[in-house]
């Protein structure tokens, strides 16, 4: 279960917190000023910040924001409709939910299953990054072994392709492994 940081001056609503365990979330921690929430989401990553205005010390659109902004945190604010009206303005584009009082717990469901829907994309596409850096790095490997083997060895690309393949097929190690061996053995 991800993690949801509640910022409020009241306690955590039973019925919230239901909800967000229906959604896939835990609401694991309460902060009751946008010090201790800021405190809080810069020492822990959390899924999505949740900011029931205003708090002790502050509004606390600015914590939702900064939050959104500087961790990759999802953030949602709640606030009364005069408040609300104010802070879309304000946070329109920088992509902050604003949901308005009183709560409609299943707009807050539709909202956090949204951001799970978005959470399972992201680790696909994280995934699809990782393994095509590591290709890269692959590739980057195999092209300086086989330019040491012409430097060194006198060899074509192609013999020196060749030389890379057989190798790995001869020793049943990836190009990779053999790269990283040819380039260890002449620098």
């Amino acid at each position: 279960m991800s993690d949801i940081l509640f910022v409020s001056s009241q306690p955590i609503p039973m019925e919230f917190a239901q909800l967000c365990r229906r959604a896939g979330y835990a609401v694991t921690d309460w902060a009751k000023s946008g010090n201790e929430a800021r405190r809080l989401y810069r020492a822990r990553n959390y899924a999505v910040v949740v900011v029931n205005t205003p708090l002790i010390d502050e509004l606390g659109d600015r914590v939702a924001l900064d939050a959104f902004m500087s961790t990759t945190s999802n953030s949602i604010v709640i606030a009364k409709p005069d408040i609300a009206n104010s802070l879309e303005e304000k946070m329109d584009f920088n992509g902050v939910v604003i949901v308005t009082r009183p709560v409609s717990l299943r707009a807050i469901y539709r909202v956090l299953t949204l951001f799970k829907a978005q959470e399972r994309r992201l680790a696909v596409l994280t995934d699809q990054n990782r393994k095509l850096q590591e290709k890269v790095e692959e590739i980057k490997l195999v092209s300086r072994a086989k330019m040491l083997l012409m430097e060194k060895l006198h060899m074509s690309e192609d013999e020196a392709h060749r030389h890379l393949d057989k190798t790995s097929k001869d020793q049943r190690r990836t190009k990779k492994d053999v790269a990283e061996s040819i380039i260890n053995m002449y620098l």
